[in-house]
Formats: structure tokens, C-alpha cells, sequence
């Protein structure tokens, strides 16, 4: 439960603080309308026990002091709490215009009552923020600088810790309902090393990261909704514990880009993943198996036209109710879709000068989304018994109405990629023993290829590399350009 606890309250951390306004009471009303908005945008807003207080002190007609304590019960024995002192100043602050500029430190705590005492897991001191609220627009801006983060783990049976240094973010928020709606957010973290240690009797794990970026962005009106996290020089050391000699894995970036878009003017959800550089270092060798980069994206096209009004109603705003939305997922799910949506997957893999592509999409019919629509997602039972007894092409039959799937290797890439592998693996010693070894697992799978296929050629071999290019509509199959009986394909799968 803890390790929940502290996954739950590290993206606090990363909303910034949230200040305000002349009067002191008006402050005091801002400040609270958009403390509670944010959070309720947040994956914080399924604890309901919050309690917030805030007490302004007016030094003069446009300067006052504020003091805010806040408190989110996660369970009846761990609760976050946090304390921001600071300064505000008023520029024309009131009703429908005006702008209060705040600068304030905060501290933050996570309290566990363990055996009945009050322990403290995580304390970060010190987080200084510069924020304002623009109060005729609508708008708050901040920038908060955090200390040193460092989270301990408390189970002593799994050690380890998460250390942050250098974390900046900084953030625009517009609204709207003075202030109890978000329309808009620009937001960005920065951070310098990243080191993530975790020991138990099995493994010794360490990460070490460069430095990690999360930008934000949603804007309803101009149909713009993304996120994009970042992590820049990646070193992964591990052995079993107690083995003095560690793999090294180093990936030069790992990119995940995911929201919504329009895609050949049609909207458009998506989730991008990119590899870069990969390496592994096998522990007690002095040898490097370098994998190239690999991408992974998947697209869900076109959808509704109005798709950028749907996830303003069921987006950031409604957070809160994600937790029970998310039982009925593939009802919600069904109003984005549209006669010929169609899910893509594409994997592609780049080693030196070659390049190898995977793409398939598949198009489901209505009677597909009416069954999904009606099954709850966290019941695994009503899941399992779905589809039971259905045959894969019994199932493509009923459920599908298009199928592609197009893969295109070069040999140069399986040989550089499978040698590689088993370099990794210890299998093979030299990287010329591992190549020769994939040369003759290569001819193999050409033969086999050719003896299963020989009634259905799924896989085709040319003289640079092998392709794959299966097709399904209406019932219908095409395999490599060449119509292909049902049976034929059954045969080669039983």
C-alpha cells in the first residue's frame, strides 16, 4: 500500500503551487477555486477527504501575506500534507480584473501512522514558486524550482530510493466559471539527474537518467491535445544480488508522445513510442550488442468529427469521475467511432543503414463495439467468456470487417539484429561467430518457411529479405497478391 501511496502523491509534486489575489478575501476565494480545479483535473481527485485552509494578513493596500495548509487523506493511516507561506501583490485585484503576483515556499510532507506512531515517508522543504493569477483573463501562470527530491522505499524486505535533482516546472493554466473549469494548459518539468537504486534478495537494479522532460498541452478550441515525456541518456545496471557483475543497458532516449490530433484532416488518437540507440552490455564480457532504435505507434482512425467536443466533456475536467467511467470504457469508447475506424499498429526497427517495417490494421464491425460496449472491463470473468468458443476465424467473421498486415525485413537487418541477440544472450562469443550462426538460421527458416507454405505462401522470400502482405475484407483473403482458401491458412495455424 505504501508504494502506492508514494506512486499517488509524486504527481502533486509536479502540479505547482497554487496561489492568488486584493482583497484579501477575494484572494482567498481564487486561491481555493483553483486549488481544488487542478486537483480535481488530477489523478488525486479520486480522494475525496481533502481539507484546505488559507489565512491572508494585509500589510498594505496591495500587499499581504498568506499562510496555506492543506491535507489529502489517502487511507485511514497515510495522508500528504503541505504548507506554503508567502507574499502576494495586488495590481488593480478585483472583481473581473486585475492581477495578483505571489512568491512562496512550500513544504511538503507524506505521514504514516506505523505501530500508532506518525512517520514521515517522503519531505521535500523548500519548493520555491513564482505564480500569478490574472484574474480578466482567467489565467494562472507559475514556476516552481524543487530541492532535491529524494524518496525512500520504507519496506525494508525491498530496498531502495528515487533521487530528483535540479526538478523545474512551470505551467499556464486557462479557465473558465471563474475558475472552476479548465480550458487550456501549457505545461512543462525539467530535471536534471534522475537515479533510481532497488535491492531485494533477488536483484540489484540501479537506473541513471540525464535528465527527464513532460510537456503538456491541451487546447480544446484549436483541437490540440498531447503529451510528450522524454528521458534522455538511460543506464540500466542489474545482477542478481550479491553478483559483483551487472548488464548494462543504455538506450540514448525513450520518447512517449500520446493525445489527440487531426491525421490527414481527420481526427485522430495516438500513442508514439521511440527508442533510440540501444545498447547492452552482457555483465563479465567485454563485448557491446547494439540493437539500433525501434518504434512503436498506434493510431485509432478517423473518428467522430467531434471528437475534440467529446473529450472536453469527458477530459481533464471530469477526472473525478474517472473511476467509475473506466468500468464502462468500451461504451464511453463507442462514441468516438465511426463506420470504417480502423486501429494501426507500425513497428519499425533501424540498425545501421537497414530498416525493417511492420504494419497492421484492423478494422472492426458494429456487432464488435455493440459486445465490447456492453461488458464491464473489471469484471476478468465476463471478459474471458466473451468471445468463448470462437475459432480466429470464426471470431474475424463476426467481429471483423478489414484485416492488413504488412511486414518487410531486409536479410541485412535479421542477420545484424538476430547476431546481435545472441551476443546478448551469451550464446555466442564474437560478433563474427554470431553473424555466422545467423546466416545458417536464416537459410533454416527459409526452408521451413517453404515446406509449411508450400499450399499457402505467407511468408515470401526475395533476394534482399523476406515480405509478408495479408489482406481481409468481405470475407475474402489475399495473401501476397494471390486470393487464398480459408482452409488452406487453417491448415497452416493447427
Amino acid at each position: 500500500m505504501k508504494k502506492r501511496i508514494l506512486a499517488l502523491t509524486l504527481p502533486l509534486l509536479f502540479l505547482g503551487n497554487v496561489n492568488a489575489a486584493p482583497s484579501i478575501e477575494l484572494f482567498e476565494q481564487d486561491y481555493k477555486a483553483i486549488a481544488e480545479t487542478v486537483l480535481d483535473s488530477s489523478g488525486l481527485a479520486i480522494f475525496k477527504d481533502r481539507e484546505l485552509k488559507i489565512e491572508g494578513i494585509t500589510r498594505s493596500d496591495n500587499v499581504a501575506d498568506f499562510e496555506v495548509n492543506s491535507k489529502i487523506s489517502f487511507n485511514e493511516k497515510e495522508n500528504l500534507q503541505i504548507k506554503e507561506i508567502g507574499e502576494v501583490v495586488f495590481t488593480n485585484y478585483a472583481e473581473n480584473k486585475g492581477v495578483a503576483t505571489v512568491i512562496s515556499n512550500s513544504d511538503y510532507a507524506l505521514h504514516s501512522q506505523i505501530d500508532g506512531v506518525d512517520s514521515i515517508l517522503m519531505e521535500v522543504k523548500g519548493v520555491a514558486t513564482q505564480s500569478q493569477i490574472d484574474r480578466e483573463n482567467q489565467h494562472f501562470k507559475f514556476k516552481s524550482e524543487f530541492p532535491t527530491l529524494e524518496v525512500s522505499n520504507p519496506d525494508t524486505e525491498k530496498r531502495g530510493f528515487i533521487r530528483i535533482e535540479g526538478l523545474v516546472g512551470e505551467g499556464d493554466y486557462g479557465f473558465k466559471d471563474d475558475f472552476s473549469k479548465i480550458d487550456s494548459l501549457k505545461g512543462t518539468y525539467k530535471t536534471g539527474n534522475v537515479v533510481v537504486e532497488v535491492k531485494d534478495q533477488e536483484s540489484d537494479v540501479k537506473i541513471n537518467v540525464e535528465d527527464l522532460l513532460l510537456d503538456t498541452e491541451l487546447n480544446y478550441d484549436e483541437k490540440i491535445q498531447k503529451s510528450v515525456f522524454e528521458l534522455n541518456g538511460l543506464e540500466v545496471l542489474s545482477a542478481h544480488s550479491g553478483d559483483e557483475q551487472k548488464t548494462k543497458v543504455n538506450l540514448d532516449k525513450i520518447s512517449y508522445r500520446t493525445g489527440a490530433e487531426l491525421r490527414d484532416n481527420a481526427p485522430t488518437i495516438f500513442g508514439e513510442i521511440d527508442v533510440k540507440e540501444i545498447q547492452v552490455t552482457p555483465k563479465g564480457r567485454d563485448v557491446v550488442a547494439n540493437f539500433g532504435d525501434l518504434s512503436f505507434d498506434l493510431f485509432l482512425t478517423p473518428l467522430a468529427d467531434n471528437l475534440f467536443e467529446q473529450l472536453t466533456e469527458a477530459g481533464i475536467n471530469n477526472f473525478s469521475s474517472f473511476d467509475d467511467s473506466y468500468k464502462n470504457a468500451f461504451a464511453l469508447f463507442k462514441t468516438y467511432l465511426v463506420e470504417d475506424t480502423a486501429v494501426e499498429f507500425h513497428i519499425n526497427g533501424k540498425l545501421g543503414e537497414h530498416e525493417a517495417k511492420k504494419f497492421l490494421s484492423i478494422t472492426p464491425n458494429s456487432a464488435l463495439i455493440e459486445k465490447l460496449a456492453t461488458v464491464d472491463v473489471t469484471d476478468d470473468a465476463a471478459l474471458d467468456q466473451l468471445f468463448a468458443g470462437l475459432g480466429f476465424f470464426e471470431f474475424v467473421n463476426q467481429y471483423i470487417a478489414a484485416i492488413e498486415l504488412d511486414v518487410t525485413s531486409p536479410k541485412a537487418y535479421i542477420i545484424e539484429f538476430g547476431s546481435n541477440a545472441l551476443l546478448a544472450a551469451g550464446e555466442e562469443e564474437t560478433m563474427d561467430a554470431a553473424r555466422k550462426a545467423m546466416q545458417e538460421a536464416y537459410q533454416q527458416m527459409q526452408l521451413m518457411a517453404m515446406m509449411l507454405s508450400a499450399e499457402a505462401p505467407l511468408i515470401e522470400f526475395v533476394a534482399d529479405g523476406l515480405r509478408v502482405h495479408i489482406q481481409y475484407e468481405n470475407g475474402a483473403w489475399i495473401v501476397n497478391g494471390k486470393p487464398l482458401d480459408l482452409e488452406a491458412i487453417a491448415g497452416l495455424l493447427n
